[in-house]
């Protein structure tokens, strides 16, 4: 099992996930920041389950989900 934190970068018009172990052209302003939790489980034969993602909210907003985002990866707030 993994933890991924995920640093949400914002504009006026959208949202964007950045992975903080990549390399990336987007900027992060200070106190301008959210952050996404993923959580991610293989087996050592391989065998994964579909990641759960964490949003820091009370209630899951469908406009943060990706149209094309596989329909068995979970989603929930905390």
């Amino acid at each position: 099992m993994d933890e991924s934190g995920f640093a949400v970068g914002t504009s006026q018009s959208s949202r964007v996930l950045v992975n903080i172990r990549e390399d990336s052209s987007w900027k992060v302003i200070s106190g301008r920041q959210e952050w996404i939790t993923a959580i991610e489980c293989v087996s050592a034969i391989g065998v994964a389950i579909p990641p759960l993602v964490i949003f820091k909210a009370k209630h899951t907003n469908s406009a943060w989900i990706p149209q094309d985002t596989p329909l068995d990866w979970r989603f929930s707030t905390s």
